[in-house]
C-alpha cells in the first residue's frame, strides 16, 4: 500500500455461475459484503497501514478478479445518512429482542408488541432523505403495521429493503450495530 494511501476503492467481480455467492470483508468486518454472481461489489473503505481483503466464493464454479485503487483522499462518512443508520440500528435492535425474545425467551405476547412498538416509532423517527430515505416505505409499510403477529415472515420488498439500507450503511462506514436483548 502507498505510505500516502487514506483510503481505498474496491472492486471485486465474480464470473461464476449463478450458483455462487461471493463475500468481501475488509480485515475482521463483522458484516461482509455480499452477492449472488455474476456480479461486481464495489466499495470504498478507509485504509492505513495495510488493508487485508478477504474475499470467498461459495458454491457454483468459477473465478473473481479483484482491484483495489488507492487515494491519498481520506474516506469520508455522511453524516446525515450516519444518524439514519444509527437510528435504523435501534430499529432493528428492537425487532431482533422482540422476535429473539418470544415465543422460547422471557417475553410475553405484551412485551413482543411493545418491541415492536418501540420499533415502530424509532422507525416513524429516521429521516427520510437521501438513499436510504427511499428505502423506508418498504420498511414502515412492513414493521410499522399494526397488526403484525410473532412468526409473521417479512414481505419480500421488506427484506430487500434491509438488504439495501445493511449496503447502504456499510458503505457510508456506519454499519448497522443490531443488539439483541434476548440473544440470537
Amino acid at each position: 500500500m502507498p505510505p500516502s494511501a487514506k483510503s481505498a476503492e474496491i472492486s471485486v467481480t465474480c464470473g461464476s455461475s449463478t450458483d455462487a455467492y461471493l463475500t468481501v470483508a475488509v480485515g475482521a468486518q463483522d458484516q461482509p459484503r455480499s452477492a449472488r454472481c455474476p456480479s461486481t461489489l464495489r466499495f470504498r473503505s478507509a485504509a492505513g497501514g495495510t488493508l487485508i481483503l478477504n474475499v470467498d466464493l461459495a458454491g457454483g464454479t468459477g473465478r473473481y478478479v479483484g482491484q483495489v485503487r488507492f487515494s491519498t483522499e481520506p474516506f469520508a462518512s455522511d453524516s446525515a445518512m450516519a444518524e439514519q443508520c444509527t437510528g435504523l440500528s435501534g430499529v432493528f435492535s428492537d425487532i431482533a429482542s422482540a422476535d429473539n425474545g418470544y415465543p422460547n425467551g422471557p417475553l410475553d405476547l405484551a412485551g413482543w408488541h411493545r418491541l415492536m412498538s418501540s420499533a415502530s416509532k424509532k422507525l416513524a423517527a429516521v429521516s427520510g432523505s437521501g438513499a436510504l430515505g427511499t428505502q423506508l416505505d418498504a420498511l414502515t409499510a412492513w414493521y410499522g403495521r399494526s397488526d403484525l403477529t410473532p412468526g409473521t415472515p417479512t414481505t419480500a420488498s421488506a427484506s430487500e429493503a434491509f438488504e439495501v439500507v445493511n449496503g447502504l450503511c456499510l458503505d457510508n462506514g456506519t454499519p448497522l450495530v443490531i443488539l439483541s436483548q434476548y440473544g440470537g
